[in-house]
């Protein structure tokens, strides 16, 4: 078996030129909870904007790693810089036409999704997966920009703040560029909220509820999880909830106060320090950007993944398989909705650790068993130092037990107090954030998840580690400095 997977792995690359090429290369890595079949089209449209072997994904069950070419992607991320420098209009325009494609995209489905999966034939199911290839690859060559800063965003502000000769605190340029909107999970709450007062009256909330239901059913979809929200959970959320009104309702007052005060510090900050407006330019870039992650969320993940839940469940249970395994099938291996032995025997593969990876040339392949384990260990063991440092997104400093969270299914594991540590947090991470004593995350940006929610609930935080899930393990005593962005073992 093993010369047959070496004799497969050399048709389209010698494994030592695979090695090599790892270690000629800086990567950058992210990652988290991820379904393979909704994740592959965004993760081939990296392919397209950065080259297609300048990015390698990793996969067991539902826990994906993905490195990146790090030099690539900063050097679009400053192609952007040197347009959005002269032009405060680009990034409008570059999110305009993005939402055009995208909404393409969301429409097809939606139209596409009035008949039933239950009664779409092999043609039906083949012609739909072709078509949303297509457009979803479309809309996410654009919507991956943000992407592009990660690695080096704030390397690239601190530069430009050099350039005009620009100083200012932490805490100054977190207000610039903090979102200057509310994200999709507060406007839950608040919707919710509403309804939660309205049942301590005594009130009736059937048409509220419905018309909230019909809203947010879809907001705790995920990259890995979708969960079909109805009416039955909302109002089950919320009787549950009644007992907590005074409390929520000072959460709902610090959301708004807390965004009030972000977009009023901003243009007193704007004012008071005379910013140049090359550099407004920059700074209304990276807000723009913190409102669009969150937009782009919901429009790109959390909807489509509603409707391409509902094709895996079908394949499940007409190939009498787990949903697990069959949502490691890629668009192009779908002829119908019966699986081939031989395909299945390849997701079994996949499912227990593998690696994609493509060539220059466009030529891609799995590689599984022992030499997707060695290497991950490469790739892995490049990323090691032995500090582990990161940007300050929210600075304190805290000592505490560290819990590592690769998947909801490790939510379980944090108590109050401990140090949550992580690829990214997400949405579905807000559960347990408010458990945290601190936030310490492998990657991210200015305004990547963990940054703004960090933020907001003053919780101290260190992002873009790239190292802290590989060299932190459950239990571990650690002091988070997030001033000096530094944590050390004790």
């Amino acid at each position: 078996m093993l010369i047959r997977e070496l004799y497969k792995l050399l048709i389209n690359m010698e494994y030592k030129q695979i090695i090599k090429h790892i270690k000629s290369i800086d990567w950058y890595r992210q990652g988290g909870a991820l379904r393979f079949f909704y994740c592959f089209i965004p993760y081939h449209c990296v392919n397209e904007t950065i080259g297609y072997d300048r990015n390698i994904i990793y996969q067991k069950e539902d826990n994906n790693t993905a490195f990146f070419d790090k030099n690539r992607q900063t050097d679009k991320a400053w192609w952007v810089v040197r347009r959005q420098e002269k032009y405060r209009r680009f990034i409008d325009n570059w999110i305009k036409d993005w939402e055009k494609k995208q909404s393409t995209s969301l429409r097809f489905c939606t139209k596409f999704f009035k008949k039933s999966v239950e009664y779409w034939s092999d043609q039906e199911l083949v012609s739909f997966v072709s078509r949303y290839n297509i457009l979803a690859l479309q809309q996410w060559k654009m919507g991956v920009l943000m992407e592009w800063f990660d690695p080096e965003g704030e390397f690239i502000l601190n530069q430009l703040m050099k350039k005009y000769d620009l100083k200012l605190t932490s805490s100054e340029i977190e207000i610039l560029v903090s979102p200057s909107k509310l994200t999709f999970v507060k406007r839950e709450f608040l919707s919710r909220l509403a309804l939660i007062k309205k049942l301590k009256q005594k009130q009736n909330i059937s048409s509220g509820l419905k018309k909230h239901a019909n809203n947010f059913y879809w907001y705790r979809n995920s990259w890995a999880y979708v969960h079909e929200l109805g009416e039955k959970y909302f109002f089950k959320l919320i009787k549950t909830e009644v007992k907590h009104l005074s409390k929520l309702i000072k959460d709902a007052q610090r959301i708004k106060i807390h965004l009030t005060n972000i977009n009023a510090g901003r243009i007193k900050i704007m004012k008071v320090k005379k910013i140049h407006r090359g550099l407004r330019n920059i700074f209304y870039l990276f807000s723009k950007m913190a409102d669009w992650r969150d937009y782009r969320k919901k429009t790109s993940v959390c909807l489509p993944n509603h409707y391409l839940y509902q094709i895996l469940k079908r394949l499940a249970v007409v190939n009498k398989l787990p949903l697990e395994l069959v949502s490691f099938v890629i668009p192009k291996e779908i002829t119908g909705w019966k699986l081939s032995v031989t395909l299945v025997n390849e997701l079994k593969k996949r499912q227990k650790g593998s690696i994609y990876l493509c060539s220059a040339k466009k030529k891609c392949q799995w590689i599984y068993g022992q030499q997707a384990n060695s290497l991950l260990k490469i790739l892995n063991k490049s990323m090691k130092t032995d500090v582990i440092k990161g940007s300050v997104a929210q600075q304190g400093l805290v000592t505490g037990r560290v819990k590592i969270i690769d998947t909801a299914k490790d939510f379980s594991k944090m108590k109050r107090g401990d140090i949550l540590v992580a690829q990214m947090t997400r949405p579905e991470y807000m559960s347990i954030i408010n458990l945290a004593s601190a936030i310490v995350t492998d990657e991210g940006g200015l305004t990547c998840h963990a940054a703004i929610i960090s933020r907001e609930m003053k919780i101290p935080c260190i992002i873009g580690t790239q190292v802290a899930t590989l060299s932190l393990k459950d239990g571990d005593k650690v002091e988070v400095n997030a001033y000096k962005g530094i944590v050390r073992k004790l």
